[in-house]
């Protein structure tokens, strides 16, 4: 039986818990959605215990329901196969550092995509640790849903 968001298609570049547990969840309702790991290395979670048959068990239950591959982003021929993706994706799922997906123009190649941020990130900018992720309870957790405004003509 098609789920609710059967039709949808959505990539997921995050990792760890919050974005590929809200892909989990948008699977669970039909769409179809790609897990897009760094290559060479996946998701964070991959590592995370407990292991079951060499995998983090947190990794399996969170991408249950994806279609997964690795591509490294920096690199070009991988950027043009990203941006083919989200030329036809209606929904981006990250939680990059901030400044990330502008450096990259990851959601260039759509102008109607749907851009899923979640970040937590320490809470001054002044500090050596405002740059790196973390989970601490000092940090601001923020999280955005806002449709790309891209122009295509402009890559």
């Amino acid at each position: 039986m098609p789920g609710a968001l059967d039709g949808l298609k959505v990539l997921d570049l995050s990792s760890l818990l919050s974005g590929p547990y809200c892909g989990l969840l948008l699977g669970d309702h039909g769409a179809d959605v790609i897990k897009i790991g760094r290559r060479g290395e996946g998701d964070d979670a991959r590592s995370m215990s407990p292991h079951v048959g060499g995998e983090g068990a947190p990794f399996m239950l969170w991408n249950r329901t994806k279609r997964s591959i690795q591509l490294d982003l920096k690199a070009e021929d991988a950027r043009h196969s990203f941006l083919a993706l989200v030329d036809g994706a209606d929904i981006l799922i990250e939680n990059f550092r901030p400044g990330t997906v502008d450096r990259l123009a990851l959601g260039a190649a759509n102008d109607t995509l749907i851009s899923l941020h979640k970040m937590s990130w320490p809470n001054s900018s002044t500090t050596p640790a405002s740059k790196k992720p973390s989970a601490a309870k000092s940090c601001i957790t923020k999280v955005e849903c806002k449709r790309a405004s891209y122009n295509k003509g402009s890559m």
